[in-house]
């Protein structure tokens, strides 16, 4: 089965929502102050005072898209609406302002080029560009109603205008770099920080628990053998304890090694060394699939952590609770999904799945918190699904497998 497509959150998206909104909230100011000077030109002028609706008009435009875009930005950001009242607001504006008080041109060129600015930080490239004619067509009218505007003072707006666009979209794309590099700095710091963590961890659980646990089992080998020597009735519960040591033993260093490993590593191989170590201590055969490639897939210390914790985990529970006779194990991945399937053919859970985080199953929820940990879905198969057996799902983001530098690769 093909992996399913996985989806993940984009980095440094909040970052960059953050810095366009606060370089929109610059340009409407702008923009506010000129429809403000402009108010103030018409009324110390001797003309209508019905031409103090237009700058009233842009104000309301401004203030609108300041409210909007600080709750729906969706609204604003690569609309068509949007883009069309400011279109035929701008419009209006530099058609009648100009010729209404002296400074009414110039103001109009600088509400003009904060608009083309605007759309261009807001916009794609083709809806800036139909702006951009758009308001040229308007330009072309103004300057054949108003024989006053020079042929070079109306080729320098036209100019400003598609510059102005080019600005905006230019500033798009930095604001988009910094935020990834931003959110990649980030993520570098924190695993930075989470790898002293694990390995201050590890030092103090191998000078502690480690040799605990060593010792415990060194003991039950030795009262095992000692009983078994003398055919005591309780040598078959001392060879049970010698067992339990061992699966003690072995979870100790898996942790050890978990907490110490330096990142970057195959988790493909690592989990398939980790079922074939399994199969070969508990004898129940493991089928593993790997797909058609044989590519090492490189992960992240936490990734590897995780993803290591989620399938011996349900390696446990296969041999505590399924009387199970075989395991089958699928890792699959492509370009943006890592897929993880392990299945068996025994009794299976014999209740309702959804059931399972209300009736005490703390090893099944922690799986649940682990696959979320890693922006990935997590899912088993009802008995009512399946002939026999239990099947358990896990499709994980490639981009959560990948260390701060691979990630800054793919982006």
């Amino acid at each position: 089965m093909p992996p399913t497509r996985c989806t993940s959150q984009v980095p440094g998206h909040s970052l960059h929502r953050q810095t366009l909104f606060s370089a929109v909230v610059l340009i409407c100011d702008i923009r506010l102050g000129t429809l403000l000077a402009s108010e103030l030109g018409i009324a110390t002028s001797n003309n209508e005072r019905i031409l103090m609706t237009i700058p009233l008009l842009g104000i309301a435009v401004n203030w609108a898209t300041l409210r909007v875009i600080r709750r729906y930005p969706n609204l604003i950001v690569d609309s068509w609406l949007h883009l069309c009242v400011d279109l035929v607001t701008t419009c209006i504006i530099i058609s009648t302002l100009p010729a209404t008080f002296p400074g009414g041109l110039a103001l109009s060129l600088a509400y003009l080029i904060a608009s083309s600015v605007l759309i261009g930080l807001l916009s794609q490239a083709f809806w800036a560009s139909l702006w951009s004619v758009g308001t040229t067509l308007s330009l072309a009218l103004l300057k054949l109603h108003d024989t006053s505007i020079s042929t070079i003072v109306a080729a320098t707006m036209v100019a400003g205008i598609f510059f102005s666009v080019l600005l905006g979209n230019r500033l798009n794309s930095q604001f988009t770099d910094i935020s990834r590099l931003s959110a990649e700095t980030a993520f570098a710091r924190a695993e930075e920080r989470a790898t002293a963590e694990r390995l201050t961890i590890a030092r103090d659980l191998h000078d502690s628990l480690a040799k605990s646990v060593h010792g415990i089992r060194m003991l039950a080998e030795s009262l095992d053998s000692s009983l078994s020597a003398e055919n005591h009735p309780n040598a078959p519960l001392s060879h049970t304890l010698l067992e339990s040591a061992d699966e003690a033993s072995r979870e100790a260093r898996l942790v050890l090694d978990g907490l110490r490993s330096g990142g970057d590593e195959d988790i493909v191989g690592a989990l398939v060394e980790e079922a074939t170590r399994w199969g070969a201590r508990t004898g129940l055969p493991v089928t593993v699939n790997r797909g058609d490639s044989d590519t090492p897939l490189p992960c992240s210390t936490e990734a590897m952590w995780q993803l290591q914790r989620i399938l011996g985990e349900i390696l446990a529970n296969i041999e505590k609770h399924a009387h199970a006779t075989s395991v089958d194990l699928s890792i699959l991945h492509d370009d943006g999904c890592f897929c993880l399937d392990v299945s068996d053919n025994g009794i299976g859970l014999g209740e309702d799945v959804k059931d399972l985080d209300r009736e005490g199953h703390y090893g099944l929820a922690g799986l649940k918190e682990r696959s979320e940990m890693l922006n990935g879905a997590f899912s088993i198969d009802s008995p009512s699904d399946l002939t026999a057996g239990t099947r358990v799902r896990l499709r994980v983001p490639i981009t959560s497998l990948h260390s701060a530098s691979d990630k800054e690769k793919i982006l």
